[in-house]
């Protein structure tokens, strides 16, 4: 849904054109009806065969996009990755290279899938190459400067999103000193404060976005994605 309209729109590439070739879905989720249009999403021309797929990779709110395809101006298949510097609404998308790409790797026609494999709150890619090798790679942030949740339980927000207050889960910590630290997507600490007897949080003065929260106390500690709308 790169337009952020409720529906799934088409991208797919070929051998004789360089770029992607995008149909927006003009009709509705339960009635599709695609009609080719100019792309949003600008590729390098130097890059042909393909094979997008798109996740939110930096959890951002808004759709990257991954791509195996070949550089031709070295002749290799490669992972070509353009972050989306826009919005869910308005994309804009600018091609990362070198360690800006979080799977720039060389291998032999690869095709990416991405899902939350582990249950942990980010995006974990599988890459399919020819002949018939599939690789794993597990996501170990959740955002930029944010380590990913060690135990396997991640902390239960509710609502979420949220407006004016959301609750905390505290039942697994026995700890009566639970520390809370709400972080922004860019691993800034927003605020910090001792939860004591209270799960209830003040959210009202965040602006909308992706947030995270850290709870710990003296033995571990459990994060969670929060949506502020």
């Amino acid at each position: 849904d790169i337009d952020n309209d409720g529906d799934l729109d088409f991208f797919f590439s070929d051998f004789y054109t360089l770029g992607l070739i995008y149909f927006r879905n003009t009709g509705s989720a339960s009635a599709p009806a695609f009609s080719e249009e100019t792309s949003p999403v600008t590729i390098p021309d130097t890059w042909a065969y393909l094979f997008p797929e798109f996740s939110d990779v930096d959890n951002d709110g808004d759709y990257d996009l991954f791509a195996g395809g070949v550089n031709v101006d070295i002749g290799q298949w490669e992972v070509l990755y353009s972050e989306n510097k826009g919005t869910a609404d308005t994309p804009d998308f600018e091609a990362q290279y070198g360690n800006a790409n979080p799977l720039n790797l060389t291998m032999y026609i690869p095709g990416i899938a991405f899902t939350d494999i582990d249950n942990d709150g980010d995006e974990d890619a599988f890459i399919g190459t020819y002949p018939g090798t599939i690789y794993y790679f597990k996501n170990k942030t959740i955002s930029a400067g944010i380590n990913a949740v060690e135990n396997e339980n991640a902390l239960s927000v509710y609502p979420n999103p949220a407006t004016d207050e959301t609750n905390v889960d505290l039942s697994s910590f026995n700890n009566s000193q639970v520390d809370l630290t709400i972080i922004d997507i860019t691993g800034k600490t927003v605020t910090a404060f001792n939860m004591k007897d209270n799960n209830t949080i003040d959210v009202s003065n965040l602006k909308s976005g992706v947030y995270f929260i850290k709870v710990s106390d003296m033995k571990h500690s459990e994060t969670a994605k929060l949506i502020i709308k």
